[in-house]
């Protein structure tokens, strides 16, 4: 399932919103994936901007492990910021 939500903040912006809002639900971020960076070290020139955030509660993910194991390919949770169009 995707989940949309446009916005006019910038990106600093809606990151440090993004961080408010994993401490408050207990969640951390675990690492960010600025994809035009990674793609560039590896010799792909990428025009857009997207950085992809890794998201993870440990204790709940500890629980959902435990009950079914194969679900470990969609943690840790991800959201993705990236700009469309000239905007």
């Amino acid at each position: 399932m995707l989940y949309e939500v446009t916005s006019q903040r910038t990106q600093p912006e809606i990151e440090s919103a993004l961080e408010e809002s994993a401490k408050k639900h207990k969640l951390g971020i675990m690492t960010v994936h600025e994809l035009k960076k990674t793609m560039a070290n590896k010799g792909v020139e990428f025009d857009g901007e997207c950085w992809v955030y890794e998201v993870c509660n440990p204790h709940q993910a500890n629980k959902v492990l435990e009950a079914n194991a194969s679900v470990s390919t969609a943690l840790p949770c991800r959201i993705s910021l990236y700009r469309v169009g000239d905007g």
